[in-house]
């Protein structure tokens, strides 16, 4: 009978006080999402000029951006992994480097609430083709309705950057 109590007390302890991982309260956000539908995006960024003039880059990456989601429902609320998949097709002769380029998703409510964002550092060196992992947590508070993914095409040797807004839809 102790022992059931010290057993109870120390579990409860345990999750109180964080010791319990939070990837088990969370585990869902791996599951991953459905995707009802998709569209094939470029991204380019802008090249700025001293003389004001700021073209378009040629392509920097493409791939096939979700446009309508079903998530996971657990106990805390809708999650799921959107798996991205990115082609990096900078061109390095045109003065951009591969490795330099950067793309940032960041899903909004349509309200213009933030949700969360996520930034791809590193290219895979093995694929032309990177999978980007974006996650979705119950805690994040995203429940079915419209949305929109901003991203952003950057470069950290390079001032300017492209930006996208693409609608998605989540149930």
């Amino acid at each position: 009978m102790i022992l059931k109590k010290i057993t109870s007390f120390l579990s409860l302890s345990a999750l109180i006080t964080g010791i319990v991982p939070l990837s088990i309260a969370q585990a869902d956000s791996g599951t991953p999402v459905k995707v009802l539908a998709s569209k094939t995006v470029t991204g380019t960024r802008a090249m700025v000029k001293v003389g004001g003039d700021a073209p378009l880059s040629g392509p920097l990456w493409t791939g096939k951006i979700p446009t309508k989601i079903k998530l996971s429902k657990d106990s805390l609320g809708y999650s799921g992994m959107v798996n991205f998949k990115f082609k990096n097709v900078a061109s390095d002769s045109e003065g951009e480097k591969k490795d330099d380029v950067r793309v940032t998703v960041a899903l909004w409510s349509a309200g213009g609430k933030l949700i969360q964002d996520r930034t791809l550092y590193d290219w895979s060196p093995v694929s032309s083709i990177t999978n980007f992992e974006y996650r979705i947590f119950g805690s994040d508070g995203v429940r079915p309705g419209k949305y929109v993914w901003v991203i952003r095409t950057h470069s950290s040797d390079y001032q300017g950057d492209g930006q996208q807004k693409i609608p998605v839809s989540i149930s």
